[in-house]
């Protein structure tokens, strides 16, 4: 009796020394995943940055390209009128 306790008790601490070894994995895994997670929040937020100065920039050649034609018409009417 005193034989299998002893054995249950080596079989308990085996067990235990393999779960404190998988846990030191997946704390070592998490705080890897982790990192990754906020490298990538940091490109997304610098993306996103990028995007809202792109979508400014667009608009801005929009409102330029709309003025720009506006002009060109002018243009071509004074040039009708001046040659009729």
């Amino acid at each position: 009796e005193a034989r299998k306790q002893e054995q249950l008790v080596e079989e308990q601490r085996s067990r235990a020394a393999c779960l404190e070894s998988r846990v030191e994995q997946l704390q070592q895994s998490l705080k890897e995943a982790s990192a990754r997670a906020e490298s990538f929040q940091q490109v997304a937020e610098r993306d996103a940055a990028l995007c809202q100065q792109l979508g400014c920039q667009l608009r801005e050649q929009e409102e330029q390209s709309a003025q720009s034609q506006q002009e060109l018409r002018e243009c071509q009417v004074r040039i009708a009128q001046l040659q009729a």
